[in-house]
């Protein structure tokens, strides 16, 4: 994909309608691969809204994000666009708890927002 058409998919009509954004942290537990004891791990809501349509929302984990940025960062930065870098691991858990700065406001940085 050319730089030209990545800008006009970036200035297209649809693109002002849209608005994604990333919330709500919460502290799931699973097994540890070894089946002994539990590990927790931080998941966040990513929401999408059209206008005209219902909210539509999943969980992700961080690491998941981490492999987003890093297909961004593969496919975008030989075309000169930089991809910003994720908050580190432990300052999302710690923004997630403190209430004066959240962690979703450190993502939408990938999305696009109206």
């Amino acid at each position: 994909m050319s730089l030209e058409a990545i800008q006009q998919w970036l200035e297209g009509p649809g693109s002002q309608s849209v608005s994604i954004w990333c919330a709500d942290p919460e502290t799931s537990t699973e097994k540890s691969s070894l089946g002994i004891g539990q590990k927790s791990f931080q998941t966040y809501r990513v929401l999408y809204k059209q206008p005209g349509r219902d909210i539509v929302s999943v969980r992700h984990r961080y690491s998941e994000f981490e492999g987003v940025r890093k297909n961004l960062r593969d496919r975008y930065l030989p075309l000169g666009i930089l991809v910003p870098s994720l908050p580190p691991k432990n300052s999302f858990t710690a923004m997630a708890i403190n209430a004066t700065m959240s962690a979703s406001n450190k993502l939408d940085t990938f999305f696009i927002k109206e």
